[in-house]
């Protein structure tokens, strides 16, 4: 007899309605490859879209609510958000309901975004989790109980799953699958949708964005002097000194503004820009080690390798921009 896995979706404020449409769709066609081989006991994949209200006030697809259910799931799937909408808005009935899952032993699995609702439970805390980079800061900041590995692309906890960019939904998905209802299903998905299961880290898509928005006016002077002379052999203590600052003064307020050392600062600087050479010109490493102000060959791609998880050569093979 083939067993049912119960799955639910989490609509709230913001969140990417492709991703929801996905989802089920993702799941809708799980279940019919299944169905093309009958003598199997693949689980059958049931899905339903809930809301603090089940209603068109909280989302076209909502049909189930949380706010008067007691049905204890199997999965429960965060999708992420794409609207820049305050996270503490939702309903703290919202909180309760993912702990309650949790707590009746559901797998709670979210993607980017999704993952700040799984903290503002509380579920995450002292557990290893992913978000997209570009949000890790904020989630660390708000809830530092969590363990961040924002580097990675998907984080597999057993009773937690996390995924990091805003897209990795397709990854959490086929890992959903692949758990629930077996590897040859989730290989067949990923054929099917083309969606590439090779190895892969979010550190590969991750870009260096500097702060500036942190009311330092001193510290924005250094960066903005920074962004255009990072290829010279820059010391902290020549840039205090230029500044009229402490070199100990200068090593705290540009950490405090920035959330990095200078070294560290003007290292993400130089890999940044070792990045956007690779992906859009045709000029070899070693020139583009030079010109991103190192001299030593292979320290620099020791350093990269260690920052991206991928070789010069090999990120210019996935990223390089064909004309």
């Amino acid at each position: 007899m083939n067993t049912i896995i119960n799955i639910g979706i989490l609509t709230y404020p913001g969140v990417l309605n492709s991703a929801l449409h996905g989802l089920g769709e993702i799941f809708e066609v799980t279940n019919r490859i299944r169905s093309e081989y009958p003598e199997t006991t693949w689980p059958k994949l049931e899905w339903s879209y809930w809301a603090a209200e089940a209603d068109h006030s909280s989302h076209p697809l909502a049909t189930r609510s949380f706010s008067n259910s007691g049905e204890i799931l199997d999965i429960i799937v965060i999708p992420p958000r794409i609207l820049e909408k305050e996270l503490n808005l939702i309903e703290p009935s919202c909180s309760s309901w993912l702990r309650t899952q949790h707590e009746g032993g559901a797998v709670l699995a979210s993607a980017c975004a999704g993952a700040f609702l799984l903290a503002q439970a509380g579920i995450l805390n002292g557990r290893r989790a992913t978000t997209h980079w570009g949000l890790a800061d904020e989630l660390k900041r708000r809830f530092p109980e969590i363990i961040m590995c924002e580097e990675e692309l998907l984080i597999d906890d057993g009773d937690i799953i996390t995924a990091g960019g805003m897209m990795a939904w397709t990854d959490l998905v086929l890992r959903l699958v692949e758990r629930f209802a077996g590897p040859f299903l989730a290989m067949k998905l990923s054929k099917y949708f083309l969606i590439d299961t090779g190895a892969r880290a979010q550190r590969y898509y991750q870009s260096f964005v500097p702060k500036y928005a942190h009311g330092d006016r001193d510290i924005l002077v250094i960066q903005q002097w920074l962004q255009t002379h990072f290829t010279e052999a820059v010391s902290v203590k020549k840039l205090a000194e230029e500044n009229n600052l402490t070199e100990r003064t200068l090593q705290r307020r540009f950490t405090k503004a920035t959330g990095l050392a200078p070294s560290v600062y003007i290292t993400q600087l130089r890999l940044q820009k070792s990045r956007e050479l690779l992906e859009t010109s045709q000029i070899t490493v070693d020139e583009i080690v030079w010109k991103v102000g190192y001299e030593d060959q292979s320290s620099f791609r020791k350093l990269f390798k260690t920052h991206v998880g991928l070789t010069p050569s090999e990120y210019r093979k996935r990223f390089l921009i064909k004309e």
